[in-house]
């Protein structure tokens, strides 16, 4: 056949079954129609759907369904117009699927049965309408005649049938044809052999194996684009509508290259030091130019871009949004983008990104199998590779930091061995995963970008540097405003920008970054309090987690519950708040333990207790608007396959976080309790170990623990009590957590008792991770308790069995780390409260550390690393730092009195309002330190290093000893210097 189009028709049996009616066969239809599987089209009324709709129907319609089990067969016999119909019937049948079913919280049901009837005639009526021609440019050119006018009609019955409002039906309605390219392309991937034959008789064979790659990417870059064109939360909005493009700095240092921390070296490590320049720009033109640059210069060098942001910065959104904006617009440019919570690393670049490319879980069409194994060089193409999550990355026994310096190490020396393919690669991810995997590199600065929040504060911008080149304004734009604009004409509000009333120092913090402001926006506009004492990202998610829980079930259900926290569930009966809110929090901690983004159903259920079990069995009942997910909202939650196996999925890292730091707070509280009735502290720990050992506490999930336990303070009069703990119960928790660790320093963890662990490898591991949390959530406890009582807590009751045993516990805990290596434990020592005289080795690195408030007197903390640490407010009296490494730290309103600071590298340390009476530093090295407000009387400053150092005279005056350099460069003569100093 040589003809140039073909005419399409309408299937002389689809023209019977779109005729039926009838409430029996209603039901049926749309539980098939809404899973996406399209009747009336090729193979759909055979199998399990045919037999569904035919055992629910009757009499006519059942010999309907029968003489149709076979379509494919009958559009064989009728034709090619009629396979072409089918096409396009099929495909628009999927995607109207998609979105009945995404509304199915806002949408009645009865409206939506209703609708799957009169759409799915409609659409055939349409098709006849248009009178469309099938060409070889079919992809090209999709029809835009035939998804315009369903999407109008769509609009006009979601408005007139579904009682949806104008705003929303436009939303809804305008994603229509995203959903439809991409449900054709789905289609002719699932049957190729069958549609096929269409191509094949309008264009000459020998194009047919370039079609075929054609396809599969022209289906890809339409799913790339509707992924900003999908709803986002609770809206129905997708993210393209409210997309703000971000900025990016990158910093240019000193040094050519990273160097390795040294404690003799003179000056800062790589690091450390201030930039010599920062430039900012816009991600969006930087990652373009970059691109364009190696279409035309290719170089394993420069294929190699990481992006680091930190949680809900905007990561994953703008490089979708990039991956969307640049997919298909030419052809020597191609693009992947690759979840790495989705992706399986076993050492081998190739092998891993062709099982992602071909899994059955891979959520998104079949990409080529063969994308590595292309010689571009020859086609002049490139292709660009997008990990995003470093840190959601596992690999075997190497989970998050470990796993991705590996993957990024293995795929720097494959651009390296396979020139010829000219693949780029873009690696976006969180801080402490992109810092641990790049810094072994040698990558250029500009091929390191961070990025931006929507405003920066003036601590932010003094870190960039004095010399900034910011094309412009950039670095001192406020993008709320843009932000809220048009999250308000998406809302088809008044657009009004930024409110004055979130125009607080108190909320600038969470308003700067993208997620959070969105979850601002939510509580704002459903007039939620904000408490600006306790106002932080859990306060956040807390509100978002209720509103989730109203947003179901509504006020009916409200009004009917027989609690003052129970609904009226179909499937369970009265199901309590707290109860589906624990449920939900073993989902987060199993995904925690699975590196954060999803969880096994069957892991989940071994964590249940049988009356969770039973709950979540009915929840999981067949009907799927009692699901599970259907309840705690899609968008938040999702079911996905991994490996054959059921799993949920989060769809943001945070919200598991913020679950499993609430899941710890319950386990705490659940263990305390449960030891009035057992009080074998042994049978404790190993209960301990359980919950907390499998993996070690982040930083990101720390500060939900600290957040979490800040907010939950006793409410003001006339405030709900809900969820807040009384002081007494906070401190019954940090006696008990005394008492685990006592046992610990002296016998450690029994893991002995976890036979569930079967190698020494596993119960070492879970022992230090287990361990570790102690220390975490001791040092939130007592966070929380000194915020409520606002005075300095008396020192905890540890019992240290010798001078040393702090040290050797710190040294299981954290080992000899590297110089950019931070672990908890270094933050979670502030409120130790360790007595006089403990012992830390000086190979300790406590770089970065968070140690404000300390009580660390007499401490033997000679050597250690403490450069950037901060150490506010710290009690450091008669401690011995001799030798140790300051540089950097953070040392205001720090009691040093009698404090041995001899050797001490303290440049460019922070010492404003320091108490160093007494204090001994010889030879220490205060060069550009700064001391305002400093207490120095009886310091020994005998050859202190002193260069543009900030001295008040006074107090520099009041010191004892010959400095070596004074502030102003001289060197004193004699030790009557003081005499003759004006300052």
């Amino acid at each position: 056949m040589s003809s140039n189009s073909i005419r399409i028709q309408r299937p002389s049996f689809a023209t019977r079954i779109l005729r039926f009616d009838g409430d029996v066969v209603l039901g049926a239809m749309r539980d098939v129609f809404a899973q996406g599987v399209i009747w009336a089209t090729p193979g759909v009324a055979s199998g399990d759907a045919a037999a569904t709709i035919a055992g629910a129907a009757a009499g006519m319609a059942a010999q309907a369904w029968s003489s149709g089990r076979d379509v494919w067969r009958a559009c064989s016999t009728e034709g090619l117009p009629q396979l072409g119909w089918s096409l396009l019937y099929d495909g628009m049948s999927k995607a109207l699927g998609e979105l009945i079913k995404e509304l199915e919280q806002d949408y009645p049901t009865a409206a939506a049965d209703k609708q799957i009837l009169d759409l799915l005639g409609l659409t055939g009526d349409v098709l006849d309408e248009l009178n469309f021609q099938f060409d070889a440019t079919f992809f090209q050119g999709i029809a835009p005649e035939f998804s315009g006018q369903m999407s109008g009609r769509l609009r006009e019955r979601l408005i007139r049938h579904g009682n949806l409002h104008e705003i929303d039906a436009k939303h809804v309605s305008g994603r229509l044809p995203h959903y439809f390219r991409v449900a054709v392309g789905e289609a002719y991937q699932a049957r190729r052999s069958e549609y096929r034959q269409l191509f094949e008789a309008v264009q000459p064979s020998e194009l047919h194996e370039a079609l075929e790659r054609s396809t599969q990417w022209w289906t890809y870059n339409q799913w790339l684009k509707k992924q900003m064109a999908m709803p986002v939360f609770l809206e129905n909005f997708g993210l393209s509508e409210v997309f703000v493009p971000l900025r990016c700095c990158w910093k240019v240092r000193k040094s050519p290259a990273l160097q390795k921390n040294n404690s003799d070296a003179s000056e800062l490590s790589y690091l450390e030091q201030p930039p010599e320049k920062t430039y900012v720009r816009m991600l969006e033109d930087v990652l373009e130019n970059w691109v364009a640059d190696l279409r035309d210069h290719y170089s394993p060098d420069n294929a190699i871009m990481v992006i680091e942001g930190d949680p809900g910065s905007g990561k994953s959104s703008s490089v979708k949004k990039f991956a969307a904006n640049v997919a298909g617009t030419n052809d020597d440019l191609k693009v992947v983008f690759i979840p790495l919570q989705r992706y399986v690393h076993t050492g081998s670049v190739s092998d891993g990104v062709h099982s992602f490319c071909t899994s059955p879980d891979r959520g998104h069409p079949i990409l080529p199998d063969n994308l590595l194994n292309v010689d571009r060089r020859a086609r002049n193409q490139l292709l660009l590779l997008i990990f995003d999550g470093l840190d959601e990355l596992s690999k075997g026994e190497a989970v998050g930091a470990e796993a991705a310096a590996d993957l990024v190490k293995s795929t720097q020396n494959w651009l390296a061995n396979n020139s010829s393919k000219r693949v780029a690669v873009l690696f976006v991810g969180r801080p402490v995963a992109v810092s641990s995997s790049v810094q072994n590199l040698n990558l250029k600065d500009s091929q390191h970008l961070l990025l931006l929040r929507y405003v920066l504060d003036d601590s932010q911008k003094e870190s960039f540097g004095r010399d900034v080149d910011d094309a412009g304004t950039s670095l001192y734009l406020d993008q709320r405003a843009d932000w809220w604009k048009k999250f308000q004409k998406a809302r088809g509000s008044e657009v009004v920008g930024f409110p004055s009333t979130l125009n607080v120092n108190s909320l600038r913090q969470v308003t700067a970054q993208p997620l959070l402001n969105y979850l601002v926006a939510i509580s704002e506009l459903n007039a939620l309090d904000f408490d600006a004492d306790r106002f932080n990202e859990a306060a956040l998610y807390r509100q978002l987690f209720r509103a989730i829980w109203r947003r179901e079930w509504g006020e009916k259900a409200d009004k009917e519950a027989t609690g003052p926290h129970q609904i009226g569930h179909p499937a369970a009966g009265q199901l309590d708040r707290g109860e589906f809110e624990e449920l939900i929090e073993v989902v987060a901690q199993v995904a925690w333990w699975n590196e954060g983004r999803w969880a096994s159903t069957l892991h989940v259920q071994q964590q249940l207790t049988q009356p969770q079990r039973d709950i979540l069995t009915k929840l999981e009942a067949k009907d799927d608007r009692t699901k599970l997910m259907r309840l705690f909202l899609n968008q938040y939650v999702q079911a996905r396959n991994v490996g054959g196996d059921a799993a949920f999925e989060f769809t943001h890292k945070t919200f598991s976080e913020y679950l499993t730091a609430r899941r710890m707070i319950r386990c705490v509280g659940q263990l305390e309790s449960r030891r009035v009735l057992d009080p074998d502290i042994v049978n404790l720990l190993s209960n301990w170990s359980k919950v907390f050992g499998p993996k070690r506490i982040s930083f990101e999930l720390f500060n939900f623990l600290r957040q979490e336990l800040q907010i939950r303070r006793i409410p003001r009069p006339g405030a709900a009590t809900e969820d807040s703990y009384p002081t007494t119960e906070l401190e019954s928790w940090r006696d008990m957590i005394v008492d685990l660790i006592n046992h610990v320093i002296v016998e450690g963890m029994p893991m002995e008792k976890r036979t569930d662990l079967t190698t020494f490898q596993q119960r070492n591991q879970q022992a230090v991770a287990s361990e570790e949390s102690l220390l975490a959530i001791h040092s939130a406890i007592c966070e929380a308790l000194q915020a409520r009582q606002q005075k300095q807590l008396s020192e905890s009751p540890i019992r240290w069995p010798d001078p040393a045993a702090l040290g050797n516990w710190l040294c299981r805990l954290i080992g000899n780390p590297l110089w950019s290596q931070r672990f908890v434990t270094q933050d979670a020592l502030r409120w130790l409260n360790t007595g006089p005289r403990r012992e830390i080795s000086g190979v300790f690195t406590f770089w970065n550390t968070q140690l404000q408030l300390s009580w660390l007197p007499s401490a033997m903390l000679s050597g250690v690393n403490l450069s950037l640490a901060f150490l506010q407010g710290s009690n450091l009296s008669k401690v011995n730092l001799a030798n140790a490494n300051l540089k950097g730290a953070l040392l205001p309103r720090v009691n040093l009195e009698y404090a041995n600071l001899t050797g001490a590298k303290m440049l460019k340390a922070n010492l404003g309002f320091a108490d160093l009476s007494h204090a001994n530093l010889t030879d220490a090295d205060l060069s550009e330190a700064d001391l305002t407000g400093a207490i120095l009387p009886w310091a020994n400053l005998t050859r202190t290093d002193l260069r543009n150092a900030i001295v008040p005279t006074r107090a520099l005056l009041a010191s004892n000893g010959r400095p070596a350099y004074l502030p102003d460069g001289t060197v004193p003569d004699n030790d009557e210097w003081r005499k003759t100093y004006k300052g």
